[in-house]
Order: structure tokens, then sequence, then C-alpha cells
């Protein structure tokens, strides 16, 4: 018998048709999309921006990927929450915010405290540069969590100002 090395038995095994005892692996199923948000309100003191539930790569505790993936991650949710807020405010004024409040419908176990939280910066610095304010004036009341399987989203309730900041 003759030697014939691995590197060219590997590549005859790929270019040969399996046999047709072995079973051919399934290809997993996509996931089923999620419905679609429900839109963002404005009331007379306050406006809701609903928003996806953050991504992994935004909670703060842990290592959630590579600098790059988590600045692409904080990128998009910042850009998400300013066309979202302009959306809302259809070239109307922008109105003075002085504190948010965060209503979490989880589809699963809900995060501490702390990383629902802290997750939410990018979603902010988008809606104040919307606004067009410094978000260090905004003030956090109140955290609410909620479970909703089928259609898990962050409600941002921003609440106004009677008077503008100076």
């Amino acid at each position: 018998m003759t030697y014939v090395p691995n590197r060219f038995r590997r590549a005859l095994a790929a270019t040969t048709t399996p046999p047709a005892s072995q079973p051919k692996k399934r290809k997993k199923a996509a996931p089923k999309p999620l419905p679609p948000l429900p839109a963002s309100t404005w009331t007379g003191n306050q406006f809701t921006v609903i928003l996806p539930v953050p991504v992994v790569a935004l909670r703060p505790n842990g290592q959630h990927g590579h600098w790059r993936t988590i600045r692409k991650a904080k990128a998009a949710a910042k850009g998400l929450a300013t066309l979202t807020t302009l959306q809302l405010l259809a070239g109307g004024p922008p109105p003075c915010a002085t504190a948010y409040s965060l209503v979490y419908y989880f589809q699963a176990t809900p995060w501490d405290d702390d990383n629902a939280i802290a997750s939410v910066k990018a979603y902010l610095d988008g809606i104040s540069s919307a606004l067009g304010i410094d978000d260090r004036h905004l003030r956090f009341r109140e955290l609410i969590r909620r479970a909703d399987r089928k259609c898990p989203r962050l409600e941002i309730i921003m609440h106004l100002a009677a008077s503008p900041l100076p």
C-alpha cells in the first residue's frame, strides 16, 4: 500500500459523496420574527419612546464582545432612538424633558436594576440629541419590569418640564 498524506486524504474525502446510509444534517430553523413594536405616544406632560430591548452588547457587566462590536451596537441604538424621537416630534419644537422612567417588557428573566438602567445609556443619548439637550439634565425616576413574551420592548417615558431649563 502506498503512503498518502493526510491533506490529500481530506481533499479526496471532501470530493466524494457521502454514502446513502448516512442521513443528511438538518439545518436549524430560523427563529420566528418578533411582532412590530407599538407606536410611540405623546400625552400632556410626557411622551413615550418605544424601542427594542437593548442588545446584550450594551450591558455593562462583563465582556460582551470586542470593543468594535460594542461600538457598533451603541451607534445603532443611538441612531434608532434619535430617529424614533424625531418621528414622534414630527417637525415640531422639541420639548424640555427633565426626567425619565423605564418600563421593560422582558421575554424571559428580567435583568437586574443596574444592568437595566445602564444599558439604556445609548438610547438616552439618542433621545437627548433629538431634543437638543444635554443628557446630564435628565434625572431617573423609576424602573418598572413586566413580562411580555410576544413583544419584548422598552418604553422610555420622558417627563416634561413646565418651563424650559436655563
